[in-house]
């Protein structure tokens, strides 16, 4: 029954990718997908059982959906035993509406992790973790131009790939027989990819937070900077949230 539920969680992100019209450009991540699967499956079979503490879990991302930086998203994870302390899992996710600036997000997101536990056999189990994400997600921005002395509204769209290197450390407590809760706290490095609609001339156009009514240029706010930056970027990476798991380990 366990393995089951699992291998439903692992086709969970393989399906929904398959078949969801935002993800036309996907296509290209079947064939690591099918391969990542096939490891799981293979690391699964061979995992001992009776010799893992850590256990199989399913889990959500509450936070994920007040994301006020990308967009509200949802996220399913999971995660799956190899040895007494190491585990292998994945979260996955697509965007679902923007917050602050960004109108519209699409996209998807996917974060294999591999964790290993400093404490297996307690209830409130500590570990270490190094997780790789990448993240592709495009979002409409709308701005005033002052183009050749002739202002006007411009909606455009940003494009961005993003791929991120963290190491992480976190606990997992019981909350109520197979229920966890989860939270975690990690640094790491950030490779951004970025590309906008507008033309570099447009681009210098901006009129940043401008005043309609009084025509004013007020100067821009650091998060819709930002969100309009266009060009290849490396910044540090946070990492910082918490998961609500269904475990399938005998507490």
């Amino acid at each position: 029954m366990k393995q089951i539920i699992v291998c439903i969680a692992e086709l969970y992100l393989f399906l929904v990718i398959l078949y969801h019209p935002i993800y036309s450009r996907m296509r290209q991540f079947i064939n690591y997908l099918i391969f990542l699967s096939l490891l799981l499956f293979i690391l699964k079979i061979n995992a001992q059982n009776d010799s893992v503490n850590a256990g199989y879990s399913v889990g959500i991302s509450p936070l994920s959906l007040i994301d006020a930086s990308d967009g509200s998203s949802v996220r399913l994870n999971f995660e799956i035993p190899i040895s007494n302390r190491i585990t292998i899992g994945a979260e996955g996710g697509f965007y679902i509406f923007g917050l602050a600036y960004r109108e519209n997000p699409k996209g998807y997101l996917i974060k294999p992790i591999l964790k290993y536990y400093l404490n297996p056999k307690e209830h409130k189990m500590r570990y270490l973790a190094g997780e790789y994400m990448y993240k592709e997600i495009s979002y409409n921005l709308s701005d005033s131009l002052d183009l050749n002395e002739v202002r006007l509204e411009k909606n455009y769209t940003i494009n961005r790939d993003i791929h991120t290197f963290s190491v992480k450390y976190g606990e997992i407590y019981q909350l109520w027989k197979t229920f966890d809760l989860e939270w975690y706290a990690g640094i790491g490095i950030r490779f951004m990819n970025s590309t906008s609609e507008l033309s570099p001339e447009e681009e210098r156009a901006v009129l940043t937070d401008f005043d309609k009514e009084n025509n004013i240029d007020h100067g821009d706010s650091p998060i819709k900077q930002l969100s309009r930056q266009s060009g290849k970027f490396v910044y540090p990476n946070v990492v910082l949230g918490i998961k609500i798991l269904f475990s399938f380990k005998e507490h």
